[in-house]
C-alpha cells in the first residue's frame, strides 16, 4: 500500500473538486428536512448540521470522472479494486445529501448526517484527506474507511434506539485517530 500513499497528494485535489463540484449540481434542486426527519434526528445532531444539510433524490449516483484512471492505475500495479458508487444509496457532499430513494430511510439518513457532521468538524479539505488516506490505509475496502466505520458504528447504536450526542461523539473520535486538533478552532482537519 506504500505505491497508493504516493499517490495521496495528487489524488485528494481530485476529489475535493469533485465534491465542490457535486454539491454545486445538486443543491439548487436539493429539499430541507421534513418535519418528520427533522425531529427524528433533532437528539443526535446538533440543529445547525440539520438545517443546514440538503436531501435529493436521484436516479443514480454517479462515478467521479477520475475514477476510472484511478482503478487502471491500481490494476497496473496489481492492487484490485471494487469500488463502484453507482451501488451506493446514498452519498454526501459537504451538506448536501443524495439518496436513490425518494423517503430515505431513517437509517440511511442518519449515516448520511453523520458525514454532514464531519464536514462541519473537519472541514471539506480535512475530511477529504481523512477520507482519502482512510480509503489508502484500509486496503481501499470501504468498512475499513475509517469515516465510514465511524458513521456505520453510530447507525447501528441508532438503530438500536440508544440516546447519543453525535457531535460529541464524533469530535472525540476523530481527535483520537489524529483527524482533529484541540486548538479551539474547532476545524483542524490533519491527516
Amino acid at each position: 500500500m506504500s505505491l497508493l500513499k504516493s499517490f495521496l497528494p495528487s489524488i485528494a485535489p481530485k476529489v475535493q473538486g469533485w465534491i465542490e463540484e457535486q454539491r454545486a449540481k445538486h443543491i439548487g434542486g436539493a429539499r430541507v428536512l421534513t418535519d418528520g426527519e427533522h425531529e427524528r434526528l433533532a437528539g443526535y445532531f446538533p440543529d445547525a448540521a440539520l438545517t443546514a444539510a440538503r436531501v435529493k433524490t436521484v436516479q443514480r449516483i454517479e462515478n467521479p470522472p477520475f475514477l476510472e484512471g484511478l482503478l487502471k492505475q491500481a490494476a497496473f500495479f496489481g492492487i484490485r479494486v471494487q469500488f463502484d458508487f453507482n451501488g451506493v444509496s446514498g452519498i454526501t457532499f459537504v451538506d448536501c445529501i443524495l439518496v436513490k430513494e425518494k423517503a430515505p430511510s431513517a437509517d440511511l439518513l442518519f449515516h448520511e448526517m453523520v458525514h454532514v457532521e464531519q464536514y462541519r468538524q473537519l472541514g471539506t479539505e480535512g475530511f477529504v484527506q481523512a477520507y482519502v488516506r482512510g480509503m489508502v490505509d484500509g486496503g481501499l475496502v470501504y468498512e475499513r474507511i475509517p469515516l465510514e466505520a465511524i458513521a456505520s458504528e453510530m447507525t447501528a447504536r441508532f438503530a438500536a434506539g440508544e440516546k447519543f450526542n453525535v457531535a460529541d461523539e464524533l469530535a472525540a473520535s476523530l481527535r483520537a485517530r489524529g483527524y482533529l486538533q484541540d486548538d479551539n478552532t474547532g476545524r483542524q482537519g490533519k491527516c
